[in-house]
């Protein structure tokens, strides 16, 4: 029962931890992008790229591709996938290296989420698909991914005692 309690315990404080502080720092970034990498204003890039933002944690990019407009998404790490993580792997019990394996995933998506915007922003949009796949599949596959891992490894380890 106390492991339970425990367990509890360590996920209240990453909830209080990831709305306290964790959205609010994805919120700075978000608006941080605003007048560095991208313009000040939503709205037109270029003819063929405008770009809004429907939450305060992404951007969504509309651009002109063989006259068909395409929409890619640009996503700022550490999100709802990030906080599920956390918490599965603390009702698993994992080991330490499984939080740093989590915190790495998000870091390195985002930093070559953020180096690929730079980069395709306004004269190679086309590149928007990196982001796109980094932010809607390969971050929340190797979440979710770490924590199937860490329950077979735990399974495993179990089995062998």
């Amino acid at each position: 029962m106390s492991k339970l309690l425990r367990k509890l315990f360590f996920i209240a404080i990453i909830g209080l931890v990831y709305f306290g502080g964790v959205r609010k720092m994805r919120s700075a970034i978000h608006n941080a992008h605003m007048g560095s990498v991208l313009p000040s204003k939503y709205g037109e890039i270029d003819s063929d790229l405008i770009f809004y933002s429907q939450s305060s944690v992404s951007f969504t990019f509309e651009y002109n591709a063989n006259t068909e407009f395409t929409k890619k998404m640009y996503k700022i790490p550490f999100g709802m996938f990030f906080l599920f993580s956390m918490i599965g792997l603390i009702m698993l019990g994992s080991r330490k290296e499984a939080f740093y394996i989590l915190i790495v995933i998000h870091f390195l998506g985002g930093i070559i989420s953020f180096l690929a915007l730079i980069y395709s922003v306004p004269d190679h949009p086309y590149y928007l698909v990196i982001p796109d796949m980094i932010g809607r599949y390969l971050i929340p596959l190797l979440s979710l991914g770490l924590v199937a891992l860490s329950y077979l490894q735990k399974k495993n380890g179990a089995d062998e005692s």
